[in-house]
């Protein structure tokens, strides 16, 4: 399963290449239409190993400085001529000529043109199955517990508050020397302390309402698509494993055994819907809850 922290990773990765693949063709398209027009001297041009000639010229602007400059789409046929060009973004770049020698800088734009929207088509779909499901476990019987969860806590379907949550909760018990911002305190309606969420590089912690631990979800790291759930002492309490025939955004709460005890699936941004059957122990269920609470919560 992918945190929320992981997922913000992936879209600015996913960003900084869109923006690194359309950078060039928008530059050049605006050195083309808005660059200030000179008329630069070519004075050489200089055989590149990978790509034909760069050539430089010189230019004067309006005070009479001269100024150096690469110029594109210039070759040794126009040394010691004077062409038309238009200045870049950059001051050490002019480009003369017109846009069609640079169409190829345009293919990448026009696959993302293609890709982009049939990416968001996909997502659409799936986040829609997603959304079904998670209307599917709202419905479930009266018997199970049935939640919608986000990083401000957890309430019923009708919007009876089930759990509050609140980080660095001055009220909460922390061991000795602690950075109280790491904690957070699950509360019942009566205000009482269900159990505390200690967040660590790497795992998440369950407390109870004394600060002992009960549970953890250890090297999330490593185990991002089935994180475990154990207690202090390492023995299994149950996983949290990606649904068969669903996409990464559904998962079921498996016990001990692999049983499946629970499931919840991302409604909109930022919440979950936890369903848990009467057969999920009281352990278990809260450290899911602790989980959603930091972690795994949705981005």
């Amino acid at each position: 399963m992918m945190g929320a922290r992981r997922r913000r990773h992936a879209r600015r990765l996913l960003a900084s290449a869109c923006l690194a693949l359309l950078l060039p063709p928008a530059a050049t398209t605006y050195t083309h239409l808005f660059g200030e027009r000179v008329s630069v001297r070519i004075d050489r041009c200089e055989r590149q190993p990978r790509y034909g000639h760069e050539c430089h010229g010189s230019w004067t602007d309006g005070d009479g400085q001269r100024h150096s400059t690469t110029v594109s789409h210039a070759g040794p046929e126009d040394v010691g001529q004077t062409v038309d060009a238009r200045l870049g973004p950059g001051p050490m770049d002019a480009h003369a000529g017109s846009l069609w020698p640079d169409a190829p800088l345009y293919l990448p734009a026009v696959v993302l043109a293609v890709c982009v929207p049939l990416y968001l088509l996909v997502r659409w779909r799936f986040d829609r199955e997603v959304k079904d499901t998670a209307r599917r476990l709202l419905d479930a019987p009266e018997h199970f517990l049935v939640l919608e969860v986000n990083r401000g806590g957890a309430v019923r379907p009708g919007g009876e508050e089930h759990l509050r949550v609140r980080f660095g909760d001055p009220d909460m018990p922390v061991p000795e020397g602690a950075d109280r911002r790491r904690f957070a305190s699950a509360r019942r309606p009566d205000g009482k302390i269900a159990f505390v969420v200690e967040r660590r590089a790497g795992e998440v912690l369950m407390l109870d309402a004394d600060g002992r631990p009960e549970a953890i979800v250890p090297h999330l790291a490593l185990q991002s698509d089935r994180p475990r759930v154990e207690a202090p002492d390492g023995r299994l309490l149950g996983e949290m494993a990606t649904t068969r025939g669903h996409t990464g955004d559904v998962h079921s709460v498996l016990d001990a055994g692999g049983a499946e005890v629970g499931r919840f699936a991302r409604l909109r941004r930022r919440t979950w819907v936890l369903c848990l059957s009467p057969d999920c122990s009281a352990v278990l269920a809260d450290a899911v809850l602790a989980y959603l609470f930091t972690a795994g919560r949705a981005a």
